[in-house]
């Protein structure tokens, strides 16, 4: 059987690659509980979006990535629909087009940059976008190649604290770090 770049076993090898990424620079997994803390009793799973019962005219376009930046604002890559998304908070029903149309090809990963902005995997254009909180492209970041800062079908994307970023450069087999104005 085969499968094309952006396929489910593609977008299966993204997130795990991102959650490597995220357990690497130790910015995702399990927080250990400190000593002084008491231990969880309980689990609650809550379901985010759609609200339980909601009837929408169009459902997620096949959610790949979803980050929370410092603000608390939720984002999704729907890859089939070519776009990132805000979900709305919970007054409102529709979530909010975050990026132009157009804009992105397959968006596959996600990250939110410690200086707000979010960073977006855009595997079918082979590079990485930053996106300002309203949805606005402030920067690109490579292209296709197989150069140093340059991609070929990124498929995640993981902000470190100091603010530079990893990228899994799924088409070269490589991950690559980025310093925060995206050089390698």
């Amino acid at each position: 059987m085969r499968t094309c770049a952006g396929g489910p076993a593609a977008r299966r090898r993204g997130s795990l690659v991102a959650l490597w990424l995220g357990l690497l620079l130790g910015i995702a997994g399990p927080t250990p509980a400190r000593a002084d803390e008491p231990a969880a009793a309980q689990v609650t799973v809550e379901t985010v979006w759609p609200p339980p019962g909601a009837r929408l005219a169009a459902p997620l376009a096949g959610p790949s990535a979803v980050a929370v930046d410092r603000a608390g604002r939720v984002w999704v890559a729907e890859p089939q629909a070519d776009r990132v998304i805000r979900l709305p908070d919970r007054a409102a029903s529709t979530p909010r087009v975050a990026t132009p149309e157009g804009a992105l090809r397959r968006p596959l990963g996600l990250a939110a940059a410690p200086d707000g902005t979010l960073l977006v995997a855009d595997t079918g254009n082979h590079r990485i976008v930053r996106l300002a909180p309203d949805g606005r492209i402030v920067a690109t970041y490579g292209g296709p190649g197989d150069d140093p800062g340059e991609f070929e079908r990124p498929a995640a994307v993981a902000a470190a604290p100091d603010g530079t970023f990893l990228v899994a450069d799924t088409g070269n087999h490589r991950v690559q770090r980025l310093d925060a104005a995206g050089r390698p």
